[in-house]
């Protein structure tokens, strides 16, 4: 399906990320920081909330691409960079969730 697509995308988002700077402080460190990472992350999740709230609208820096869109993709690219920092098989552990939740019931089995 994507075999090593994702791995790819790790190595080449991360790449991009410490060549504008945003792991600098971190080089020299064993792990990231991950917590600062993750928040980051969910306020990008914030941001396409407020996009959705306020009707989808355009976003300003890509044209062609509403805000939303735009937002959940900031998203995704925090937690792909976050992963190859942290030397994470996100595309192994995201087949396994798939292969997982393929064999779970209706709505794991509860009312919502």
């Amino acid at each position: 399906m994507f075999a090593g697509s994702i791995k790819r995308l790790q190595k080449v988002v991360h790449a991009r990320a410490k060549e504008k700077g945003f792991w600098p402080e971190l080089e020299k460190e064993e792990n990231p920081n991950i917590p600062r990472a993750i928040a980051w992350a969910h306020s990008e999740l914030s941001e396409a909330y407020e996009a959705a709230r306020k009707g989808f609208p355009p976003d300003e820096h890509c044209p062609g691409h509403g805000a939303f869109e735009v937002e959940l993709g900031d998203a995704i690219f925090i937690i792909i960079d976050l992963a190859e920092a942290a030397g994470v098989d996100l595309e192994g552990a995201m087949l396994a969730k798939m292969k997982h939740n393929r064999e779970r019931p209706y709505k794991h089995g509860k009312d919502f």
